[in-house]
């Protein structure tokens, strides 16, 4: 599944907030905080797939900030090996 910038800048903002949210609870339960952790995970395959990346490139967004980077650069236009372009009407 290829994410496009918009759909992915939303949910990785979204998905910050409530990790912020949810982490800053002094009974915030592990689950959430590791469900949390693996949806960014998996925005992230998505966007790399959508740029025609490698998903295993997404071990770098253990580093600060590559999440936030993964907003900017375009996708690959048109069909690519890891399926239909996102932008397209349908998809």
């Amino acid at each position: 599944m290829r994410i496009s910038r918009t759909n992915y800048a939303i949910l990785t903002v979204l998905n910050t907030g409530l990790f912020v949210i949810i982490g800053n609870l002094a009974y915030a339960p592990f689950i959430f905080l590791a469900l949390l952790l693996f949806a960014q995970f998996y925005l992230v395959i998505g966007r790399l797939k959508d740029m025609n990346a490698s998903p295993f490139w997404s071990i770098l967004t253990l580093l600060p900030f590559v999440s936030f980077v993964l907003m900017f650069p375009k996708g690959t236009q048109g069909i690519n090996q890891y399926g239909e372009d996102p932008r397209v009407k349908g998809n």
